[in-house]
């Protein structure tokens, strides 16, 4: 009665393991509850004959679960007891909490005692339980003896940094969570990190230790995945395995030289299209596959709960749950199925334009459509696209600002690499192309200006042509004399000119605006010579199309719309205003013998009368007087 020893499986350290206790011949465990400790560790370890100091206590069968009888709890030692037997036990506090404690050997209590032949350093790290030297759970010394690294603020940097210390590259690194790499035993050491990526060891990181149990335990244990010095693969590359086809496959993912699957949990069809233009193949009509259908891997499950919006280049670059972090199993391995390429590499198109010869620049890379960022996007650039088109390779005009429309699909610089992380959709870059014979209908000469929507020729809507098309200017900024600019360009009197804004002779709604925030000085030969912003860059609508009304010369006769409203405005309004006065007078006259007729029924004569009127005489006791009538 009262022996102990150490349980533990084989191949585990003689110094170490889940603690039993004989009692009357029987081999029982012992409760590792809320008061074992490192106090219980020291005294189990000196009654084992080994040393106690730096015994760690070890909680939740962390060395397996005993098959015997839960023979003690509520064991407090103070540290200095010769053997466990003799350590006090705690008397429960509550009859809930003696029925609740202990109730399995998930909470079988163990030790580790000090190996004497086994040191480390300071500040050493280790990686624990993976399936390659290059990555597991890291675990640093202290104290000689090696402990885990909670989670908390656990990131790329730190990764980094643990991989350099331990003679791999820093590239690339995962750093993983949630216990990916198993639950480790004993202390944890560090309760956050905070690397900078640059220091050399994780000890030369800002760090916290001691951590506080409610936010830290195992099952937080922090991990890496280092780049292997060899690797089989590039970081980020995909591939598709177990297909039919190379078109169809399980999804595998490079992380760290290796390669890894995909879990279907939040797995859709632009997850797929992601993957099949990262291969080179066309987005349009992939379709995701789940539950291993190309079947299921065999290596690590490196990405989860996938969220690409579709425009991203590598599957990497898509929203997941962290490299490494994931709840599967490879039961539910995601797969693709991807349609052929649709176009030739280099190819370039122009797409959503007011005719053939403009439109969104488009660019085959790899076989799918992308769209052009107009970072860079110049002259020089859309001449350039316009000749390949077959038009003119001179006086091509470059649009920003997805003048065109947004497109879809990867986007790149217009010699084809791919663009920066500032770029959007909302940035594609179109061109105006210039025809190689104008169609005579429709021809016009760049700089060029009409009027459209008004009632005679020297009014209407301001359009000016170019690169053979037309279109309208945006009223911001248009004054007078902008307007007599280009009155004087049509050679009608400038003297007088009037700027209409607010779509004042009507709205187009087929044609593009060309130019916006015009400021004239008066003396320009033709509209173009003004100061404006780029040509087709605005932030304006057809209700803001400019136009002007023009002087009449001696020889027009007839009356403008403009001239019109003049004389007809002040007409409608005088008349308004007599009708208004009219009603006024009529209604004072009108009161006037209201009141004056209500003053006479007041008087004492009239109340008399009324009284009188209202008497019924009889008989002869009454006398009537003409004197009465008269004076009434």
């Amino acid at each position: 009665n009262g022996a102990i020893r150490l349980r533990r499986d084989e191949g585990d350290s003689t110094y170490q393991g889940t603690v039993e206790l004989c009692l009357n011949g029987n081999w029982g465990s012992v409760c590792a509850d809320r008061f074992w400790g490192d106090a219980d560790a020291r005294v189990v370890c000196s009654q084992l004959g080994l040393s106690p100091e730096g015994a760690i206590a070890v909680t939740d069968a962390a060395y397996g679960e005993g098959d015997g009888f839960i023979l003690l709890r509520r064991v407090h030692c103070a540290g200095d007891e010769s053997v466990l037997a003799q350590c006090p036990v705690v008397e429960p506090t509550s009859f809930f909490f003696d029925f609740t404690s202990c109730r399995s050997h998930a909470s079988d209590a163990g030790v580790i005692c000090r190996d004497p032949s086994f040191t480390c350093t300071d500040g050493d790290i280790r990686l624990q339980d993976g399936e390659t030297e290059f990555e597991g759970r890291v675990e640093i010394c202290r104290d000689n003896h090696f402990g885990t690294v909670c989670e908390q603020g656990w990131d790329e940097n730190d990764a980094q940094v643990a991989c350099r210390q331990l003679g791999y590259p820093g590239e690339n690194a995962i750093a993983v969570r949630g216990g990916y790499f198993g639950t480790g035993i004993g202390r944890i050491h560090i309760s956050s990190v905070d690397c900078l990526r640059s220091e050399t060891t994780l000890m030369d990181c800002p760090l916290s230790r001691d951590p506080h149990p409610f936010f830290c335990d195992h099952s937080a244990d922090a991990g890496v995945i280092c780049q292997v010095p060899d690797p089989d693969c590039s970081h980020g590359d995909v591939r598709l395995v177990g297909g039919l086809t190379e078109l169809e496959g399980r999804v595998d993912i490079c992380i760290g030289g290796r390669w890894g699957s995909v879990c279907d949990d939040a797995w859709d069809d632009i997850d797929a299209s992601v993957v099949c233009r990262q291969l080179g193949y066309s987005q349009n009509n992939s379709l995701a596959t789940d539950t291993a259908f190309f079947g299921r891997g065999t290596g690590p499950i490196f990405i989860d709960q996938t969220g690409c919006r579709g425009n991203e280049l590598r599957l990497l670059d898509c929203l997941h749950s962290g490299a490494g972090v994931h709840d599967c199993s490879h039961s539910e391995d995601a797969g693709v199925i991807c349609s052929s390429t649709t176009c030739e590499s280099g190819a370039v198109r122009l797409v959503n334009g007011f005719n053939e010869y403009s439109g969104r620049m488009e660019l085959c890379v790899n076989g799918q459509w992308g769209t052009i960022c107009d970072g860079n996007f110049r002259n020089e650039q859309a001449n350039d696209v316009c000749m390949k088109q077959g038009f003119r390779a001179t006086g091509a005009i470059p649009t920003s600002s997805a003048f065109f429309g947004e497109g879809e699909g990867s986007l790149y610089n217009s010699d084809g690499t791919a663009a920066s992380e500032q770029c959007s959709h909302r940035n594609d870059a179109g061109v105006f192309c210039q025809p190689l014979t104008a169609d005579p209908a429709s021809a016009c000469n760049t700089g060029e200006v009409r009027l459209m929507g008004g009632s005679s020729d020297n009014e209407g809507r301001v359009e000016v042509c170019l690169n053979n098309q037309w279109g309208t200017v945006c009223d911001d900024s248009w004054d007078d004399r902008s307007a007599a600019v280009v009155c004087n360009q049509l050679e009608l009197p400038s003297e007088g000119a009037v700027a209409r804004r607010g779509a004042f002779f009507g709205g187009s709604t087929n044609l593009p605006i060309m130019l916006d925030d015009v400021k004239c000085q008066g003396a320009e030969s033709s509209l173009l010579e003004c100061q404006s912003n780029t040509y087709l860059a605005h932030n304006c609508m057809h209700s803001e199309d400019a136009g002007v009304t023009c002087a009449r010369s001696a020889e027009q006769g007839g009356i403008s719309k403009s001239d019109a409203v003049k004389i007809v405005v002040p007409i409608v309004v005088i008349a308004l205003v007599l009708m208004v006065a009219i009603v006024i007078v009529v209604g004072v006259i009108y009161y006037r013998k209201y009141r004056n007729a209500k003053q006479l029924d007041e008087t004492p004569i009239v109340r008399a009368a009324a009284q009188a009127e209202e008497l019924k005489f009889e008989g002869d006791d009454i006398i009537k007087s003409p004197l009465d009538s008269t004076q009434l």
